[in-house]
């Protein structure tokens, strides 16, 4: 890991910050997903069923109001006192054609206090049986209305019986009727969406549920004890999954309790859990592919941010060896504004002034030899002068003069090359200090790129914020569905009312058509405000859905935010090699400024030296004496002065060696 580069290291913790949350995500999603189509299917399950006995309530309901209002029918009250079974049939027969041309009533049968039907509309030849021992008409014949479902020799039916009195006394019975059968559970099959059996007993004796050919499965039985037991025995609801003639479902089995209250059957809702397994599979599957393109383009992006990052700081590092190899012509062009930019303009003008500082620094090592070369001249010319004044005594005037002329020029050209080498010091010195602001503009972007994680890590915190609204406006759309159930319930019940106003039209005949009419159009609004209500709430989910997409891509753009933190610490981390790789340069500069100070105290040293030489010039006039004496330390000083002049020498080549190292423009 070490030897990878920068983009290298970027783009595998970018690509593993991608895939691990997406990999956890994608597992955790399909948990949830699938926990949630279970919780989802179960819920839905009962919902249905709860309406299936809605529905089966509101047609028992339905054929109480027919019923009611038959017993109350003046014409067939007298005809049945009279026993006048003409006049029975005749009206009975023009109640049951209006009632069934506007409901599912298929049943109106007629009986006298004995309970021996006197009149059957369905089936006018069939009459004169005796039916006391039913016990809905037992009911009604004590007086007590009756309804609901009735175990018949052909199966189930919905059922209600009313007495129908004179001068407040039973004189007969009153019973409308509709068969339980394929048309009913194909309805309400419609209706709830759900597959619809009913049981006799643990026998399907009607279903939705067919075969490969089409027909449908009845007379087959459920034989699983653990339904059978609780429905049919216990008398409880079954809820959950179960499998019904090889397949699995999300089933409710509710027991079927007869008019007597004895339970005589099970009704069954389901749903096939394959049909949910496929709708989870293709969310599941889009999921996956959304996760994949997510991963692909968040690659692509985060590979092309990277390289935007890097390519200028490549560039910056390779200036920064070159002038560490002494090319000091690198100039870095980055037009960018922000501290990359500024950092570019930095090395250029770092590299500008100690380019500078190195020309100025050749130009007084060209001096300094100059200066050596005249230190040297003078020292052979002193050298000739103490012969001259050892041979003769009588030109030691001339010489001395000679000799202190020469250290005069001597003693100038030291002062020039001291002032040189100063001159060289200041600018290392200036250098030194620029080197130095660079290294603090370094320091600055660092600490720019921190500013810069501190703000990436308030917008994480945002976001997070955001996130946790859309979880509140996703509660308020459950709130929201409770108020379409509760319009649709109205709904329901205003359908009631109108079916209700329907049958007192039918009893008032020619009058009551108007009636009627509004009946019908109050049903149909009821029917369009149910199906309004139906649809907001689909309305209302569809914006639930969207809003846990949008949650969803909240946790991606946190994720996001997070992974540009990351990508914001690694370059704060290049800052500092930067500020490494200019402390180098400052050891340079350190290196050079220390030459430069040996070079000035040995220039001293040389001053000194052509002082005293000077000195002896001016004593050697006092006496011829003083003049021997002086010849003899003249001539150890002057020895002593040509070393010191080799070792500027040999000084001003270590710095012209140093400074060749140092590419420069010639021509500037």
């Amino acid at each position: 890991m070490k030897k990878l580069k920068l983009s290298s290291k970027l783009t595998a913790i970018i690509t593993i910050l991608i895939v691990i949350p997406l990999i956890t995500s994608a597992l955790f999603s399909k948990k949830i997903l699938s926990s949630y189509f279970e919780n989802y299917s179960n819920e839905k399950v009962e919902k249905a069923g709860q309406a299936s006995e809605v529905l089966i309530n509101e047609m028992i309901e339905v054929l109480e109001g027919y019923s009611k209002a038959a017993a109350a029918n003046s014409r067939l009250v007298q005809y049945l006192n009279d026993m006048d079974r003409q006049g029975i049939s005749e009206e009975v027969d023009a109640l049951f054609k209006g009632i069934k041309e506007s409901s599912r009533v298929d049943i109106l049968e007629v009986g006298d206090r004995n309970g021996t039907v006197v009149y059957r509309a369905h089936n006018p030849q069939k009459y004169g049986d005796d039916k006391s021992g039913n016990f809905a008409i037992s009911k009604a014949i004590g007086g007590e209305a009756a309804s609901g479902i009735e175990k018949g020799s052909s199966g189930f039916a919905l059922r209600a019986v009313y007495p129908i009195k004179f001068n407040g006394e039973v004189i007969g019975t009153i019973m409308a009727g509709s068969k339980f059968d394929e048309s009913v559970v194909d309805y309400l099959k419609e209706i709830t969406g759900m597959e619809i059996t009913v049981f006799i007993g643990n026998e399907r004796l009607t279903t939705t549920i067919t075969d490969e050919s089409g027909s449908r499965q009845v007379g087959t039985v459920q034989d699983d004890t653990n339904v059978t037991d609780r429905v049919l025995k216990e008398g409880s609801t079954y809820k959950g999954k179960a499998s019904v003639l090889g397949a699995t479902f999300f089933v409710r089995y509710s027991p079927l309790v007869a008019i007597d209250g004895q339970i005589v059957g099970m009704f069954f809702n389901g749903l096939d859990v394959e049909s949910t397994y496929k709708t989870e599979k293709s969310i599941v599957h889009t999921q996956e592919m959304v996760a994949i393109v997510s991963l692909i383009v968040a690659i692509i992006v985060g590979r092309l941010f990277i390289r935007s990052l890097i390519k200028p700081i490549r560039i910056i590092l390779g200036g920064m060896k070159m002038v560490e190899e002494g090319d000091l012509t690198q100039r870095i062009k980055i037009a960018r504004g922000d501290e990359i930019g500024e950092l570019a303009q930095g090395f250029n003008e770092m590299t500008s002034n100690m380019e500078g500082a190195i020309k100025e620094l050749n130009m007084l090592v060209g001096h300094l030899g100059g200066a050596s070369s005249n230190m040297k001249s003078g020292a052979s010319a002193a050298s000739e002068a103490t012969g001259q004044i050892v041979i003769a005594v009588e030109s030691m005037t001339s010489e001395i003069s000679h000799q202190a002329h020469s250290s005069s020029d001597a003693h100038v050209s030291m002062q020039e090359l001291v002032r040189s080498i100063n001159e060289v010091n200041d600018d290392v010195n200036t250098a030194s200090e620029i080197s130095n602001y660079v290294s603090v503009d370094a320091k600055d972007g660092e600490f720019a790129m921190e500013n810069m994680a501190s703000q990436m890590k308030t917008i994480e915190q945002k976001i997070s914020d955001l996130s946790a609204t859309m979880k509140d406006l996703e509660n308020n759309s459950v709130n929201i569905m409770d108020v379409i159930t509760l319009i649709n319930s109205i709904a329901k019940q205003t359908h009631l009312l109108a079916l209700n106003a329907s049958i007192e039209a039918a009893r008032a005949g020619e009058n009551g058509k108007g009636f009627s009419v509004v009946a019908e159009e109050v049903k149909s609004l009821a029917q369009e405000s149910s199906s309004a209500a139906e649809s907001v709430e689909s309305l209302i989910k569809e914006t639930n859905m969207h809003v846990q997409k949008a949650s969803a891509v909240m946790e991606e753009g946190l994720k996001e935010v997070r992974r540009g933190i990351a990508v914001v610490e690694d370059s704060s981390n290049s800052f500092s090699k930067i500020i490494s790789g200019v402390a180098n340069i400052n050891y340079r500069f350190a290196h050079i400024k220390t030459i430069t100070g040996d070079m000035n105290n040995k220039s001293e040293g040389v001053q000194n030296i052509v002082r005293e030489i000077s000195l002896s010039a001016q004593q050697s006039n006092l006496s011829t004496e003083e003049i021997l004496a002086s010849s003899e330390e003249q001539s150890a000083t002057i020895v002593e002065f040509e070393k010191l002049s080799e070792d500027l020498e040999t000084l001003t080549s270590e710095v012209e060696i140093m400074t060749s190292k140092f590419k420069t423009d010639k021509d500037i």
